[in-house]
């Protein structure tokens, strides 16, 4: 058990070996779903957990020129081998980075067994979300905000920056929240107006820089689409989840206006964006972050961009991981001791924190779709008494887009038709 300490050398040691020991329960609670996987013999067939995100994964700059979140897929090619298997390699190392990124946050200082409790708690609840969605991009983008933060709290948001910059070529997300949490931790004690002109005129050029390359690559050279979707199909077992990712990935505002349209008909949207900002504001009071200054700082850092994103996607679990974690490294990023940042945790807080792994994890309640849903035991609570259930995407597809193969561009071919790739 944790004991209160007094910042000791003996005591930071501890705290250390500690933060080492949390670190290795994070790892091995990344790889849950993927264990599961295996011991099923299902991680690299037709039925594995991984073919979505692996479809989204596909795309690399080795092979198709410049594509938009290419950076992730690159990753994954690099690895090499089975895509489903790279695709796991690929969770786990982020998996890895998240893990050591957020334990080196905390390790920085000693902190009460309270609030070392809650800390490690809320994020372990975060980890166990992104556990059972593995192979996404998220773990790294939140690796690539850490990072950010860092940079920005030792006076160097040029850097903060860059890594935002880089994570928009993972996932738009990096700069959707990471933007936010910038100009949040800046706001705080005024931090902004310690910036050189230099820093200013950097901070400019980088983002500036970062989001015209972006914008650029439709007209930089890539392949054509029909190679671009032909080759990600005959790389993965056949199956509509890889077909999906793929229409997704290049569809463009077409697959926006998808995704609009599926928020419109979906009779759980409104109960869904509820109960993501409840665990939202949940994060915010248990990390007693509601009070003015810090009030205003942790809401602009979460709820816009979660609201944003709300409206013109469906992955409601993530948008709500994303912005929870927001909160949690703007609470992280401050703490120096228990005293000098005012944060007195007690036992009710701890008991809150570990609530929240139950609220958010899947394992807690069964639904149908997680992705769609922020908190489970929510919505089996709801359906449970005759509320509606999520529908599949699937049947947005069909009222939304029914010519959405349209897009592949005559490169799908039915199941039946696509050969099965070879195994090494």
């Amino acid at each position: 058990m944790l004991r209160d300490i007094d910042g000791s050398s003996r005591d930071v040691r501890e705290w250390r070996v500690l933060m080492v020991l949390v670190f290795l329960a994070l790892v091995g609670l990344s790889t849950r779903l993927l264990f599961v996987a295996y011991r099923a013999r299902i991680l690299t067939t037709i039925d594995s957990p991984l073919l979505y995100q692996a479809g989204t994964l596909g795309f690399n700059y080795v092979d198709f020129g410049f594509v938009r979140r290419g950076l992730a897929g690159s990753i994954v090619h690099l690895i090499g081998g089975d895509r489903l298997v790279a695709t796991s390699a690929f969770h786990i190392l982020s998996a890895v980075l998240v893990a050591g990124a957020a334990c080196g946050l905390l390790a920085r200082r000693p902190l009460r067994r309270a609030t070392a409790g809650v800390f490690i708690l809320l994020f372990a609840a975060l980890v166990g979300r992104w556990t059972e969605d593995a192979g996404r991009t998220d773990m790294l983008v939140a690796t690539l905000l850490v990072l950010a933060v860092v940079m920005l709290t030792s006076a160097r948001p040029v850097w903060a920056c860059v890594a935002v910059g880089i994570g928009l070529f993972v996932h738009e997300t990096a700069l959707i929240f990471g933007i936010p949490l910038l100009v949040a931790l800046s706001l705080n004690d005024a931090r902004w107006r310690h910036f050189t002109t230099a820093q200013w005129i950097g901070v400019a050029a980088v983002l500036a820089s970062a989001l015209v390359l972006y914008a650029a690559f439709p007209v930089l050279p890539h392949a054509d689409l029909a190679t671009i979707v032909s080759t990600v199909q005959s790389r993965l077992p056949p199956k509509e989840h890889v077909d999906w990712a793929i229409y997704y990935a290049v569809s463009g505002w077409r697959g926006v206006n998808t995704s609009i349209c599926q928020n419109a008909g979906d009779p759980t949207y409104v109960r869904h964006v509820l109960s993501g900002l409840l665990i939202i504001v949940l994060f915010v009071i248990i990390l007693r972050q509601h009070r003015p200054p810090r009030r205003r700082l942790v809401l602009l850092a979460s709820i816009p961009s979660y609201l944003f994103l709300c409206v013109i996607a469906n992955d409601f679990s993530r948008w709500t991981v994303f912005a929870a974690f927001n909160v949690w490294l703007i609470a992280v990023s401050e703490l120096r001791t228990d005293e000098a940042s005012g944060l007195r945790f007690t036992g009710l807080h701890v008991a809150s924190a570990a609530a929240m792994i139950a609220l958010l994890s899947p394992w807690t309640a069964t639904v149908r779709y997680p992705i769609y849903v922020p908190s489970p035991a929510i919505d089996w609570y709801f359906e449970r008494f005759g509320a509606a259930a999520t529908l599949p995407v699937s049947a947005a597809l069909e009222r939304c887009d029914p010519t959405w193969q349209e897009v592949l561009a005559g490169s799908l071919r039915s199941p039946v038709d696509r050969p099965r790739p070879l195994k090494p």
